[in-house]
């Protein structure tokens, strides 16, 4: 159970290189730009179209490959919904604010994790921030898997595992991201600080 999150970070990256072309062309950029708007928008509006909206983009996910990541993401809004609604039924909280939160972690989990894998970074571009951030992030996601593959190997475990990955994960992306941005200014491209 431990190792099934690195495997699942390897599923989406390794999907990004063979995601359908179209899903990076301008119309397949709108289209997951719609969904990700739409997935802010609809908890609010219906919690049971939130519901059939987030399982449509987990079963969608599950259609074009990405298997392990669709059945994490529906396994573990399960557990958090059910943990958070045993945990209002014993402390006497409010329902309906556990299932708006479900819901809309329900939309928009699925549809950042579908929007992340089948858009490349090349397609982004045009947009520096955007760009900058997607890149940072895959090579956050690569670097992250290797540092807890190291960590492991040198026999950490438990809580300190953890720490030494989050702590390195985020040095490393820090740095990643003022490189990044130094590459850009040296071209010429506008990026903010």
């Amino acid at each position: 159970m431990r190792y099934v999150l690195p495997s699942i970070v390897i599923e989406v990256l390794d999907y990004r290189g063979r995601a359908p072309k179209y899903l990076n062309t301008k119309p397949g950029l709108m289209l997951k730009a719609v969904m990700v708007v739409a997935s802010f928008i609809i908890p609010f509006v219906s919690t049971l179209v939130a519901v059939v909206y987030g399982v449509a983009v987990i079963v969608l996910m599950a259609v074009i490959g990405l298997r392990k990541a669709s059945a994490y993401i529906a396994v573990s809004l399960l557990i958090v919904y059910l943990v958070l609604l045993a945990s209002t039924l014993v402390l006497g909280g409010d329902i309906t604010s556990v299932i708006r939160f479900t819901a809309f972690a329900m939309t928009t989990a699925p549809v950042f994790v579908f929007t992340f894998a089948t858009t490349r970074p090349l397609a982004l571009r045009r947009i520096p921030a955007v760009y900058l951030l997607l890149v940072v992030l895959s090579s956050a996601l690569k670097e992250t898997v290797d540092i807890a593959t190291s960590y492991r190997a040198r026999g950490s475990r438990g809580l300190e595992y953890w720490l030494r990955v989050v702590v390195a994960t985020v040095v490393m992306s820090m740095n990643r991201a003022q490189a990044l941005a130094d590459s850009l200014r040296s071209r010429g491209i506008d990026v903010v600080d």
